[in-house]
């Protein structure tokens, strides 16, 4: 049905005289269905250039709409998946448009500059480099998040890592309450979070016997990078507290500045170092998160121009099999876990059997799996103890 309706659009552009803005009005409504489609489009678009005059139509934009219709007609036809949103996303770039100015349009004129300015902004996404990077920003969990070349890209899925903590936390916590009033002095296990002894030594920690209620939660975040996992928890949980870990002095002080923008920062203890290394003897955590690098670097010359060519090597690259970052986390993660307490980790796609291995091998348990909203298994739950 969209296809024949954009047929007799594309028909009614060729096959009638119309003005300029008739034709502007006609071609907004036409929506691509795929890449061919986009081309097709495209032609179309060139045919109709030749109708407004020797400059063409493109060159003789100077209101919001044309400016719109060209980018997302170009994003199109370079078979961008989202060209509307991003022609958008790029139009709010640098101010001076709202959200309600982008979606009213109309024949408001614009300054040359501004268009200047608007087209070199598409010259960049046409040329591959993420909205994220050229907004210099990028949404996760419902909230703005700073994105520089020595930070990875959040992406939406992260945000199952996310869902994954606090589901398993509320879920925690409810079963901590019952069995709290089912006894004066209930003895500690995994169920009420009651945090004693580390699961790989002895109890070193402060408040050990305490409820997570009473103490408050403990996060560590390894390889924070922007810092959208850390920062997304403690502002969903609001008596937690974290420890953030980049060996990139330039990604942690990103994860700092997004730290004080969400009013974090004062419950963020910011390290500098490998994974495991900046942390004390026995300092342990109820809930370690983690989204390491987990490419393999044969995969990485075949990944999309916008990972490859914008997101730091060192923050996708797993070494040979993808998985020398868990070889390590997993090898020091009994260290600085308390019993009670659990690890979620992003994983790439077809991992969970090696992971599942990896795992075994270091004496812990698997104790759920989710998967993204594309149904592909994206993140793992990990606890001492038998499942």
């Amino acid at each position: 049905m969209q296809k024949a309706t954009n047929r007799k659009r594309s028909n009614e552009l060729l096959g009638k005289n119309l003005s300029k803005t008739a034709t502007i009005e006609i071609i907004g409504k036409i929506r691509p269905q795929n890449k061919k489609h986009a081309e097709r489009t495209e032609q179309t678009l060139t045919k109709l250039l030749a109708l407004h005059g020797r400059h063409g139509l493109r060159q003789r934009m100077t209101t919001l709409d044309e400016v719109l219709l060209k980018m997302r007609s170009e994003l199109a036809a370079a078979g961008v998946e989202t060209p509307a949103l991003d022609a958008r996303l790029l139009m709010r770039q640098g101010g001076g448009f709202s959200d309600a100015d982008l979606i009213a349009g109309g024949s408001r004129p614009l300054l040359p500059e501004v268009i200047e300015k608007k087209l070199k902004l598409l010259s960049r996404r046409l040329e591959g480099e993420p909205i994220s990077r050229i907004a210099g920003g990028r949404e996760f969990y419902g909230r703005e998040f700073k994105v520089t070349k020595d930070t990875l890209d959040p992406r939406p899925d992260t945000e199952t890592l996310i869902d994954a903590a606090l589901k398993t936390l509320s879920l925690r916590e409810r079963e901590g309450l019952e069995s709290a009033l089912s006894s004066q002095h209930p003895k500690p296990s995994q169920n009420n979070l009651v945090t004693p002894a580390l699961c790989g030594g002895p109890d070193a920690r402060t408040g050990a016997g305490m409820t997570i209620k009473e103490r408050g939660l403990k996060i560590l975040d390894l390889g924070t990078g922007t810092g959208c996992i850390l920062i997304t928890l403690l502002a969903e949980l609001p008596h937690a507290t974290g420890v953030a870990v980049d060996l990139s002095p330039a990604a942690l002080a990103v994860s700092r500045e997004n730290a004080v923008r969400h009013g974090v920062e004062s419950r963020i203890d910011f390290r500098l170092g490998s994974w495991f290394d900046p942390l004390g003897e026995g300092e342990s955590f109820d809930l370690i998160v983690s989204n390491p690098p987990y490419i393999p670097e044969s995969d990485i010359a075949n990944l999309a121009k916008d990972v490859r060519e914008y997101d730091p090597f060192m923050a996708l690259s797993g070494g040979t099999d993808g998985l020398d970052a868990y070889k390590i986390i997993l090898g020091g993660m009994k260290k600085h876990l308390g019993c009670g307490g659990f690890a979620l980790f992003e994983i790439g796609q077809n991992q969970e059997k090696d992971l599942a291995r990896l795992v075994g091998e270091s004496n812990m348990q698997i104790r759920e799996s989710y998967r993204d909203l594309g149904g592909v298994l994206r993140v793992l739950e990990i606890a001492c103890g038998e499942k």
